[in-house]
C-alpha cells in the first residue's frame, strides 16, 4: 500500500493516470475510496493524487486535536515526497480548506487551485441540524473496507474545519483558481461559497445538485469542468 511518512503521521494516497500532477483533498468524514470515482474522471487530465486526509481512510488517526494548519501540512509533505511540486490541488468542502491553506502558505507547492463544494470559514447558523447528523452517521458507515473513521477522528476533523476562517488569505492566493458550487448546496449556502471570490482573479462555476451530489452523482460533470480549467493557459 503507498504511505508516506509527513509530519509525523503516515498518509495513505493512491495515484492514477499520468502527465500533469493533480492533487485531490476530500472532505469531512470521507475518503479516497469515496473520491475514487472523481478521481478515475480525472485521470484523462493528468497525474491523480487522491489522499487519504489525517482521521480518515488509511491514514494516520491521531486522537489529539487537529487543524487546518496542520492538514495542509500533511499534503505539503506529501508533495514534496513525491517530488510533484507545484502541483494542481482540488479541495472538496473541507478539503477545499485545507487546499486554501495550502496554497496561501506553500505558494510554491500550487499550479493552480480548484474549490468544490467550497468555503473559507464556517457560519455559527450551519453547525447542527439534520444534515450535519447525516454526515456525522454517515462517516461511520461501512465502505466496504476495515478504514471506517472512528467517532473521535471524525470530531477532530469538524472541529478544525469548524475553528478555521481562510478569510484572512485569500488575498493571499496568487494562482489561478476556481470556485465550484453545487446550485442546491444546503451545507455551504451561496453566501459563504461567493466570499472565496475574494481570490484575486478567482473564477466561478455552478453544477447541479447538492453538497453531496456533486460528488456522488455528478462526478463526470465535475470532472469535467475542473479539467477544462487545467487545460487553460495561465491567466
Amino acid at each position: 500500500m503507498p504511505f508516506a511518512q509527513v509530519n509525523g503521521i503516515d498518509l495513505y494516497y493512491e495515484r492514477l493516470g499520468a502527465g500533469l500532477p493533480i492533487v485531490v483533498i476530500p472532505g469531512l468524514g470521507t475518503d479516497s475510496k469515496v473520491f475514487m470515482p472523481l478521481g478515475e474522471d480525472l485521470a484523462a487530465a493528468g497525474s491523480v493524487v487522491l489522499l487519504d486526509p489525517r482521521g480518515a481512510g488509511r491514514s494516520s488517526k491521531p486522537r489529539e486535536p487537529y487543524t487546518i494548519e496542520e492538514m495542509a501540512e500533511d499534503v505539503s509533505g506529501l508533495i514534496t515526497e513525491l517530488g510533484i511540486a507545484p502541483a494542481a490541488v482540488v479541495g472538496y468542502s473541507l478539503g477545499g480548506r485545507i487546499a486554501l491553506c495550502l496554497a496561501a502558505t506553500h505558494p510554491g507547492q500550487v499550479s493552480r487551485l480548484v474549490l468544490a463544494a467550497p468555503s473559507a470559514h464556517e457560519s455559527e447558523s450551519r453547525r447542527s441540524g439534520l444534515r450535519w447528523l447525516l454526515m456525522e452517521l454517515g462517516a461511520h458507515w461501512p465502505r466496504g473496507h476495515s478504514d471506517s473513521q472512528p467517532s473521535y477522528a471524525f470530531v477532530n476533523q469538524r472541529d478544525a474545519a469548524r475553528a478555521f476562517d481562510g478569510r484572512p488569505l485569500l488575498g493571499e492566493i496568487k494562482v489561478p483558481t476556481l470556485v465550484i458550487r453545487a446550485s442546491r448546496d444546503r451545507i455551504v449556502p451561496r453566501g459563504l461559497s461567493g466570499e472565496l471570490l475574494g481570490i484575486p482573479g478567482a473564477r466561478a462555476a455552478e453544477l447541479p445538485g447538492g453538497h453531496f451530489s456533486l460528488l456522488m452523482a455528478r462526478h463526470r460533470e465535475l470532472a469535467a469542468e475542473i479539467s477544462r480549467f487545467l487545460a487553460q493557459g495561465t491567466r
